[in-house]
């Protein structure tokens, strides 16, 4: 008991250390959002000599940060917005739809069965693709690698594009400050409470959806609003970081290396995808090209959320069609594997 004990602080220790090096590393370089991907690239480099983990507890706190963040900027005419995001999210389902089709191809084409091919190319929800690969007759590690690296590639490609084209900040409000306080931080201690609530409710995203509508209950009355400094939201995205790069090291380097290419190049032709049907949606409605293709992009909704909450760019919006996206193939993932599982059966 005690020498799993020590080996598991063990693994928490070093997957902090990396994610740590990583964000210094990765800020003194002046990179966008350096305490996010350099959490991701540290646990990716220079954990592989001995396991990693971090505790789902730090990575809630993470989540549920940016949840509260999220709530504190829902204003009492959100329920406006909401009617006028309803062509864009038509325009969201075309463009999965599209994304899947193209890179099912790809992957086909690359040697991946028919299972396997299409759950890995679905643009998001990782879990669930993972949880049916069994009943679709798919490989498990395959699917699991291109998932989780293709979420990793979406988080490092999409911030220096929108620093590069000018789309970083200016679309929404901030609930970050280097020169503000703390307000209203009793609300962090309310999310150990609100998250177990919402998984026994069956809620989507409850690390980070229960802490946004508790928050969004009191901003949009204007009882109270939830800020943090500067440095506690880089502590927050530390451990999201953290997480997704503990997430590879259940995978051996060969089975990373042989799918990071054929992930890459998937990832990109989905982005490729999406930035289309974004400017489509800026077109109609006149949402900003960045604002519109992170709301579209093809990771996950923690990720892209907090991209949105860092970058200033309208948050409320991104994290409303990604949660959308992730309660839709939710719904389709049980239905995909038993269509996959059947057509295994009955193929030649």
């Amino acid at each position: 008991m005690i020498q799993r004990s020590a080996s598991r602080f063990g693994g928490l220790l070093r997957c902090l250390l990396a994610g740590a090096l990583g964000g210094v590393v990765f800020e003194a370089l002046g990179l966008p959002l350096a305490w996010l991907v350099g959490p991701i690239i540290g646990n990716l480099l220079l954990s592989r000599g001995g396991s990693i983990w971090l505790p789902d507890p730090l990575r809630t706190l993470g989540l549920g940060i940016m949840g509260l963040m999220m709530g504190s900027l829902v204003s009492p005419d959100l329920v406006d917005h909401l009617m006028d995001w309803r062509l864009s999210v038509l325009i969201l389902i075309a463009g999965v739809i599209v994304s899947t089709l193209l890179v099912v191809c790809w992957y086909r084409h690359c040697g991946f069965d028919t299972p396997s091919a299409w759950l890995s190319a679905i643009p998001g929800g990782m879990a669930a693709m993972v949880m049916v690969v069994e009943q679709a007759g798919g490989n498990l590690q395959r699917v699991a690698v291109s998932q989780a690296l293709r979420v990793v590639v979406v988080v490092c490609v999409l911030p220096p594009l929108f620093v590069l084209y000018g789309g970083q900040g200016g679309d929404g409000a901030s609930v970050v400050s280097e020169e503000r306080g703390f307000d209203s931080l009793w609300m962090v201690l309310v999310i150990p409470l609100l998250v177990p609530l919402g998984k026994r409710l069956g809620i989507v995203a409850a690390p980070m959806l229960m802490p946004l509508l508790f928050s969004a209950s009191f901003s949009v009355f204007e009882l109270a609003s939830f800020a943090i400094p500067a440095w506690a939201m880089n502590l927050a995205l530390l451990f999201l970081g953290c997480s997704i790069g503990a997430k590879f090291g259940a995978f051996s380097m060969e089975a990373i290396a042989a799918n990071a290419r054929i992930t890459l190049v998937a990832t990109l032709l989905a982005i490729a995808v999406f930035a289309l049907f974004a400017e489509l949606i800026h077109q109609a409605t006149g949402i900003s090209r960045a604002v519109a293709l992170l709301a579209l992009a093809p990771g996950g909704m923690a990720e892209m959320s907090a991209l949105a909450v860092v970058l200033g760019l309208d948050p409320l919006y991104v994290a409303f069609h990604q949660l959308l996206r992730v309660i839709g193939l939710m719904a389709l993932a049980p239905l995909l594997a038993k269509r996959l599982g059947v057509r295994g059966r009955h193929a030649p």
